[in-house]
């Protein structure tokens, strides 16, 4: 059974941080919905729960779950 579900992501990061822009706006093109999950630091999540918030405010369907911890 085909659910319409693929989840294919793959990203290499030598130093420094996700660009959490660029990615967002690479999945949202050709996607009716995305699910956008997140297990990271404090700001980290900050900065993906900004992105999100941006991307759906134009006009882009995505659920958002967050986990969280500290070092």
């Amino acid at each position: 059974m085909n659910l319409g579900v693929e989840c294919i992501w793959t990203f290499s990061v030598e130093q420094g941080r996700l660009p959490v822009a660029d990615i967002l706006s690479a999945e949202v093109l050709g996607v009716k919905r995305l699910a956008v999950l997140v297990c990271a630091p404090g700001p980290m999540a900050d900065d993906v729960r900004r992105e999100v918030v941006a991307k759906v405010g134009a006009g882009a369907m995505i659920d958002y779950h967050e986990d969280s911890f500290a070092w």
